[in-house]
């Protein structure tokens, strides 16, 4: 390889920097998506005349189920750091069914709201809910998108530590935001 092709080609270390760049800066302007949605609600608050809901209990669950699946991350980190192809499967696997259970425990959750009448266009209250929730599962979709392809990686003993970690931010910060909505929603709800 030429001199001049090797200058050309950013080291996995430099793909790594800008990689993880961009992700900050998504989750930040992520993260101002739902501070501006979570503010709007309580500005609605003070002026919209509506029924107020219980939140229905799976939300509180999933929140368990949310915990967990970053605990499960977290381990297959490390597993990744350590060189560990097997480890890094298993904890993967365990971060994709939790997270499955978390996909269906929100399906039963609007499944439980749409049995009591409560949807996204009779209620106020609940329409910011359904947007918050639906906005925080689309992010949530493409992350598990990843996921599987890390699966895919990991089956076949061909994962960087690099790549979990950086799906790793993304899936803490998923978390994390999961505990800013139901905070927030929890205090409007309750």
């Amino acid at each position: 390889m030429s001199k001049a092709r090797q200058r050309s080609t950013p080291s996995l270390k430099d793909r790594y920097v800008r990689t993880r760049t961009v992700l900050l800066f998504y989750i930040a302007s992520m993260g101002v998506l739902f501070l501006s949605l979570g503010l709007a609600l309580l500005l609605t608050l003070r002026v919209a005349e509506a029924t107020v809901i219980s939140l229905p209990p799976v939300f509180y669950l999933n929140t368990l189920l949310v915990l967990a699946s970053s605990y499960t991350y977290w381990r297959a980190g490390h597993a990744a750091q350590a060189g560990n192809p097997p480890r890094v499967l298993l904890w993967l696997w365990m971060t994709a069914l939790l997270t499955a259970l978390f996909a269906t425990g929100q399906v039963l959750g609007f499944m439980q709201l749409a049995g009591l009448n409560i949807y996204l266009t009779n209620n106020v209250y609940a329409s910011y809910l359904y947007v918050l929730a639906g906005a925080h599962g689309l992010h949530l979709l493409g992350a598990f998108i990843v996921l599987v392809l890390l699966l895919i990686r990991a089956a076949q003993a061909r994962i960087h530590p690099s790549e979990v970690q950086l799906l790793g931010i993304f899936w803490h910060s998923l978390g994390a935001l999961w505990l800013g909505i139901l905070l927030v929603l929890r205090g409007v709800y309750g």
